[in-house]
């Protein structure tokens, strides 16, 4: 018996009568299971919405992938009207549930944030695929967490997803207490002894008397219960 280079060559100088040989189709199929959502509920009945696109580029994708023996399983997990903020989503526990039970091998999904906005539930996530040897793969961000590059990626993602929310509410926030010290009104309630005129707080006397009434009680009762008390007898 030769060497494995020498057989290898013998091979390839065997005639093949014009046939291409073709590789056989793969023992071990993957089964990916596509999960979609959309934090609105906004266009999720028109016909094509982001539901369907995230769905349609993932499934296209999973078919590139059949040369790998990736198989794209028939149920659908879509939540639609569903934040990502937390993890309270129909069919992503269903999803869950699917996984514990041993029927998906992969997840795909169109972009991390679609899965989690959260640093903290992708950690969890993360830790169930791994106990139960799934893996996450990102159509639009191009890597899987079966590699250690992909896991690294994806953990500075996620970051920067983390990120995004948390500017927008520190600038709302920002802007709140702006509008309160130039005596505005930040939404449609305007508090007890005010009232709304013109983006601008004005007082009204009559609940203003009240006002002053209790905060001259509790300093002379010293309690809130007195308080309480004194504006019920007023009254």
């Amino acid at each position: 018996m030769g060497s494995p280079l020498a057989n290898c060559c013998a091979a390839l100088r065997r005639p093949t009568n014009g046939r291409i040989h073709v590789p056989p189709s793969p023992t071990a199929w993957t089964r990916c299971a596509i999960y979609t959502c959309k934090s609105t509920s906004m266009r999720l009945d028109s016909e094509v919405n982001s539901i369907t696109t995230q769905r349609e580029i993932c499934a296209a994708y999973v078919a590139s992938q059949s040369y790998r023996g990736w198989v794209g399983l028939e149920r659908c997990y879509n939540d639609g009207g569903q934040s990502g903020s937390g993890l309270e989503r129909p069919a992503l526990a269903a999803l869950m549930r699917d996984i514990e039970a041993g029927e998906i091998d992969l997840v795909i999904v169109y972009k991390v944030d679609r899965l989690t906005r959260s640093l903290l539930d992708f950690v969890r996530l993360i830790e169930m695929f791994d106990r139960r040897g799934v893996a996450l793969v990102s159509v639009s961000q191009a890597f899987d967490t079966s590699d250690s590059m992909g896991r690294t990626t994806l953990n500075v993602l996620l970051t920067f997803s983390k990120f995004e929310p948390e500017t927008i509410t520190n600038r709302v926030r920002d802007s709140i207490c702006n509008r309160k010290r130039h005596g505005r009104i930040h939404g449609r309630l305007a508090p007890f002894a005010y009232d709304y005129d013109d983006g601008e707080l004005v007082v009204v006397e009559e609940e203003a008397e009240i006002v002053c009434f209790m905060f001259a009680t509790f300093l002379e009762r010293g309690t809130y219960t007195a308080v309480m008390t004194a504006v019920r007898d007023a009254h």
